[in-house]
């Protein structure tokens, strides 16, 4: 259950960036809703699998930013997410912005479905 929540998470972040910041976070053709979907599915399958190794791999760096890294490695993931789906994008130096804004929200909502 704490799984699926967690899916949940990753796909309405998608689409609340994609509805405050249609802009910067493209989703374009018909299938723009399948298109967050399948971005959302893509992050949480990352957020499982890659985001443990890269986190381990970036400790020296964390520790020395004291934390502070850990925002640009989730915000890349969010953005490994979006150029995997074919049809997303997340576009510009506002994008990064956007793309460390939803890896907070991520987080933050990950963090509170993990709660007990």
């Amino acid at each position: 259950m704490k799984n699926f929540l967690k899916w949940v998470v990753c796909v309405a972040v998608f689409f609340l960036a994609w509805y405050f910041f249609g802009d910067v976070v493209l989703a374009s053709g018909e299938y723009a809703y399948a298109g967050l979907f399948a971005a959302g599915t893509v992050l949480w399958l990352v957020n499982i699998c890659l985001r443990p190794v890269l986190k381990l791999l970036s400790l020296p760096i964390n520790l020395a930013t004291l934390g502070l890294f850990g925002l640009i490695v989730n915000a890349l993931m969010v953005e490994l997410a979006a150029w995997v789906v074919p049809g997303m994008a997340i576009v510009g130096v506002k994008g990064f912005v956007v793309s460390v804004g939803m890896a907070i929200l991520v987080s933050v909502m990950n963090m509170l479905v993990g709660k007990k």
